[in-house]
């Protein structure tokens, strides 16, 4: 009733939706993706607002899990040896 009346005076309003709406309102559907994770299942994600002619919309892409990529810093990046990364997790460290 109320956005009714504000469209026949011209006043700019509109319903305020929660997650599940829009997730579920069969209008918006292309702007979500189901992103699987490991520790979850599969998890609905928004994609971007917008389509870009000629350019491909690559899914989005869950948050590492806690500790993921430690390897990689302390290793690759940090120059520790595996075994000393090793004893990072056995004294509790990290």
């Amino acid at each position: 009733e109320l956005l009714a009346l504000a469209l026949e005076h011209r006043v700019p309003l509109a319903p305020v939706r929660d997650f599940g709406e829009v997730r579920n309102d069969e209008s918006l559907a292309d702007l979500f993706a189901a992103v699987d994770r490991p520790d979850t299942g599969p998890i609905a994600f928004a994609g971007p607002p917008y389509a870009l002619s000629g350019q491909e919309v690559r899914p989005p892409q869950p948050a590492p899990l806690l500790g993921q990529h430690n390897a990689d810093i302390y290793c690759d990046r940090l120059g520790y040896t595996k075994e000393e990364l090793v004893k990072l997790y056995q004294t509790g460290i990290i």
